[in-house]
């Protein structure tokens, strides 16, 4: 949801820039909104503003252009009080590190040669090369060159911070990064090749076909067919009977919204700070569940062995996530979809 929300703020952050149609404080207040909207654009953000420092050192000087930003300092204070730290984000617990070392998930979550990921991961990332040797060879005859090139840094700076800091695989909706680049493009082609003025209404026009196309191809993936509601109805099924409090990490999201009971979500979805500095040192998975008094415990990524279940939260997608493992001996309850997709559902009260 908020990804669609991004994309016109972008948009007119991108065509007043081009056109010099702005004021102090409007400009602000797209960039808060731009950042509020979803926390990552940070990193777009800070390019922007050195943009603007080296550029149009006027607007950053005015004591209006940040007036909006009162909001953002709000949210702020509000998450290092509420969650301990500044920006908070959904699956905390999967991106907690031991090392900063860059990892490549990130970079191979692009490459999975699907339809849906060539649609919103390879082809923009071409895209975004492309540029970098349009505005190469185009420099001299393009009109904002330097703000072409700083826009489209922003999905290799971003592709770059999450190698190093978190390292999780990037579902499609992160992909947004690259729509920056697209308009990029269309920018360059239209500067270079069609016309020499920069027609903003020509850009929010190929902007809103590109935005109707990925509206539509999303919408065309009914949720009702995909295993994982399936899989969640399942389990919603199975809580009608057995009340009581559930942890889940993986695919708790939907979980949560089916169920009544409260859902403890082992990845950091709807998590307190306590959580987090529990999870950081490591316990007993058992022992990390006992404090939150959990009746179930439904687990996805376990390793069978014999009369015993090895299970492990977060998923431990590579060898630097801080994780909390332990084995259960009580049989589970087991959900499986067609394709092989297990959910484990185990009673931590039952001592059978």
């Amino acid at each position: 949801m908020e990804v669609m929300i991004i994309f016109p703020v972008i948009i007119l952050i991108i065509t007043k820039l081009i056109s010099d149609d702005y004021n102090a404080m409007s400009l602000g207040l797209l960039f808060s909104l731009m950042f509020l909207i979803r926390l990552d654009s940070i990193i777009l953000f800070v390019l922007l503003f050195v943009y603007l420092v080296i550029t149009k050192k006027v607007v950053v000087k005015q004591i209006r252009f940040y007036i909006p930003f009162i909001s953002v300092l709000f949210y702020l204070v509000i998450n290092i009080i509420y969650f301990d730290t500044l920006m908070p984000i959904s699956g905390m617990a999967k991106q907690l590190k031991t090392s900063y070392m860059p990892v490549s998930n990130v970079i191979d979550s692009i490459f999975n040669l699907y339809l849906e990921r060539i649609i919103f991961g390879v082809g923009p990332f071409v895209i975004a090369i492309i540029n970098f040797i349009l505005i190469y060879f185009y420099r001299l005859k393009l009109n904002r060159s330097a703000l072409y090139l700083t826009i489209n840094l922003f999905p290799f700076i971003f592709l770059l911070y999450n190698s190093v800091v978190s390292g999780w695989y990037l579902w499609s909706w992160y992909f947004y990064i690259f729509f920056p680049s697209i308009l990029v493009l269309v920018l360059i082609l239209l500067n270079v090749s069609l016309i020499k003025k920069i027609n903003s209404t020509i850009l929010l026009s190929v902007s809103i076909l590109i935005l109707s196309f990925l509206t539509l191809y999303t919408y065309k993936q009914r949720p009702e067919k995909k295993l994982y509601f399936q899989n969640a109805v399942a389990i919603a099924e199975f809580e009608k009977n057995h009340s009581g409090k559930y942890a889940m990490g993986d695919r708790a999201g939907l979980v949560g919204y089916l169920i009544k009971s409260s859902v403890v979500q082992t990845e950091g979805l709807m998590m307190d700070k306590e959580f987090i500095l529990k999870l950081k040192k490591s316990p007993p998975l058992l022992d990390l569940l006992a404090d939150y008094d959990i009746d179930y415990y439904i687990a996805s990524n376990v390793i069978e062995d014999g009369k015993s279940w090895i299970v492990e939260e977060p998923y431990k997608h590579h060898r630097y996530v801080i994780t909390s493992k332990d084995t259960l001996y009580s049989k589970p309850f087991v959900i499986e979809d067609s394709k092989g997709w297990k959910f484990y559902i185990f009673d931590l009260k039952n001592k059978d």
